[in-house]
């Protein structure tokens, strides 16, 4: 049988799983819209960016599992197929949809798009939606929300203020040199949300050129804000590399991977993310069938944390371990 390591994970009772599973409601569908009035969604990203240009618009990205996935369904009902929504929201967006289909079938080439823009946004769940300007940079990001389209709309509205913030700053930038332009454009990146702030390294890379000498105090802190975001994807790579191999149950593989990373990129992690990784050996290692290695993964993982949620259910699984080692001793001694 075929896993995935996040069905794997699950099975642990993990609280916040190193690899979030897609999002399914266990609920009823919605009553459909009396009227459907569903955007004109643009599969193509190049494309789509080339019409936001066009029209003076920004992107709107719904990351979906359009046959499949319960929350994507319901907010399509509920929110996307209301003219409410659609009408208003139309003067504003481009709309994108990036599907992630179980029964219908994409073009190898659309496929190939839709992973390398799943991996560059980050998503680990669906649905998940991003407002992008023309150039596909992220401002803003949400899911499902409850209430209907109005409510949504308002929503949507509320995001693009991060946008509004961020352009004013950059425009100061561009009417500005040396230390003050590296001033505005730290203060239009501290305008965007945290988690979208790796596809604005361009304009890191400026701040730290524009304070060579360190004097404003930005080259320090965008240094850092850079080394995050390198190891942070260089982390989803990895999640990504250990989820393809996990489908294959190729555990050993897997674990060693993990292990490098632990011991070259992951070295300067601390904390839960480092916890977790050390979690993940621990799993391929008892997937594959050693006990002992997994064991010293989990009590590793442990001893980062021994309050947190996860080495409750790693101690669990410890004693549940030596168990049942001794117990296959104790009938091995039978049997001689």
């Amino acid at each position: 049988m075929i896993r995935s390591l996040t069905f794997v994970l699950s099975c642990f009772l993990v609280p916040s799983p190193v690899l979030a599973a897609p999002q399914e409601p266990a609920l009823q569908d919605p009553a459909p819209a009396e009227a459907t009035a569903e955007p004109a969604w643009v599969s193509d990203w190049e494309a789509a960016k080339a019409q936001a240009k066009k029209d003076g618009k920004d992107l709107f990205v719904d990351f979906t599992g359009s046959d499949w996935c319960g929350w994507c369904i319901r907010l399509h009902k509920e929110v996307f197929a209301h003219a409410e929504f659609s009408g208003p929201a139309a003067a504003n967006f481009v709309f994108v949809e990036l599907d992630f289909p179980r029964q219908k079938e994409l073009s190898a080439e659309l496929k190939e798009q839709n992973q390398r823009l799943q991996s560059e946004f980050g998503v680990e769940g669906f649905p998940s939606i991003f407002l992008a300007d023309s150039e596909g940079r992220p401002y803003g990001q949400t899911g499902y929300q409850p209430g209907g389209p109005e409510k949504y709309l308002a929503h949507v509205n509320e995001l693009r203020e991060a946008r509004v913030q961020r352009d004013a700053s950059k425009a100061k930038a561009d009417g500005s040199e040396g230390a003050d332009r590296a001033k505005h454009l730290a203060d239009a990146i501290e305008a965007i949300p945290e988690d979208l702030r790796a596809h604005y390294v361009a304009w890191m890379d400026e701040i730290i050129g524009l304070d060579a000498d360190g004097k404003a105090g930005l080259k320090e802190k965008f240094t850092a804000a850079k080394s995050a975001i390198v190891a942070k994807a260089a982390l989803g790579k990895l999640k990504a590399e250990i989820n393809a191999l996990a489908e294959k149950e190729d555990w050993g593989t897997a674990a060693t991977k993990v292990e490098a990373f632990l011991a070259s990129d992951g070295a300067s992690l601390s904390g839960e993310a480092k916890m977790e990784l050390c979690f993940i050996a621990g799993i391929c290692r008892q997937q594959g069938g050693e006990k002992e290695k997994a064991i010293a993964h989990f009590e590793t993982a442990i001893a980062i944390d021994p309050e947190h949620p996860m080495a409750t259910r790693m101690k669990q699984v410890i004693e549940e371990l030596k168990k049942s080692g001794e117990d296959a001793g104790a009938e091995g001694k039978k049997k001689g």
